[in-house]
């Protein structure tokens, strides 16, 4: 099966940093959490689940993970960037170890379907 390191971009996350991990230690190798100095126990509550963490000033997302790809010592062949408010459930990481398992030499990222639930004064939309 293909390896795949989980990327976790973090700030003030700690409602949703456990879930998050939770849902990709099944499947990944590695979770890096980037955090951007949280005040609250985010940091404190991905180590306590083994997710390797390492803090670094915000500009904007997308600086952020370019960072994050260099400075990380990643070792897997596939990576996956996942908000701190997401978690994959087991269906659709057992679609992605499929298909990377089954991609040809020249591809280099899937795309993967997203279910939003959307929370609106405690009623959930699908």
């Amino acid at each position: 099966m293909p390896t795949i390191t989980a990327i976790i971009l973090t700030k003030d996350e700690e409602i949703h940093i456990e879930r998050c991990i939770r849902s990709l230690k099944d499947f990944c190798q590695d979770i890096w959490v980037v955090d951007s100095f949280s005040t609250d126990r985010t940091i404190e509550i991905a180590q306590s689940m083994g997710a390797k963490t390492i803090q670094h000033e915000f500009k904007n997302q997308a600086q952020q993970f370019n960072w994050a790809l260099g400075a990380l010592d990643i070792r897997s062949e596939w990576i996956w960037r996942v908000d701190a408010d997401e978690y994959v459930e087991k269906p659709l990481a057992d679609k992605a170890l499929t298909a990377l398992d089954k991609a040809e030499g020249d591809v280099n990222g899937v795309y993967v379907n997203k279910k939003i639930i959307s929370q609106v004064a405690g009623d959930s939309l699908t």
